[in-house]
């Protein structure tokens, strides 16, 4: 029953992140799930969560959607999901947390550098929704080169919204039918 009461309370407030900002809930569910059930068991329960909570936001920004760049960061995540189950069965915690850490610190080096990449040919949106699927299968942590590469292109707020909703349902169902 603790571990019932623990998973509600986490999700309700990793979900209350992702309704303020867009983005967030794996990042902040999975690391803070991890203490209450088994680090796998949460990557699974915050993947099947996340694609109900990022289908609702997709449907509500349909129309804001950049369907080019959706799609290629999808296609990027169907080859990069596989990857990251067999990460997830085969390495260590500590291992996949890293993977993690070097994936966020290098798309935040994109940000802080304030790159344009609104003239980058369709291998960046493919490289980041590979390297975004592999995470989503290993940590469930999907977000941060979407985030970077979407917000280094400097899209509107609705797009932005709108694009990221749609990748994040489309490679949540890549990864439920994986698991």
């Amino acid at each position: 029953m603790t571990e019932i009461v623990g998973v509600v309370l986490v999700v309700l407030l990793a979900s209350s992140v992702q309704a303020i900002a867009g983005f967030g809930l794996a990042l902040f569910a999975v690391p803070l799930l991890s203490f209450v059930v088994e680090p796998k068991v949460a990557v699974v329960v915050v993947g099947s969560i996340g694609f109900a909570a990022s289908s609702v936001l997709a449907w509500q920004e349909r129309a804001h959607v950049e369907r080019t760049t959706a799609g290629r960061m999808i296609l990027g995540a169907a080859i990069g999901s596989p990857i990251g189950l067999v990460l997830l069965q085969a390495a260590p915690g500590r291992v996949r947390r890293l993977a993690l850490a070097v994936a966020s610190v290098v798309f935040l080096v994109v940000q802080l550098r304030g790159l344009r990449l609104d003239r980058v040919g369709p291998r960046l949106d493919i490289g980041a929704g590979c390297v975004s699927g592999t995470l989503n299968t290993s940590l469930s942590t999907n977000g941060p080169p979407l985030v970077a590469v979407l917000h280094a292109r400097h899209l509107e707020p609705a797009t932005f919204r709108g694009t990221l909703s749609v990748v994040f349902a489309a490679s949540y169902v890549i990864a439920v039918a994986l698991f």
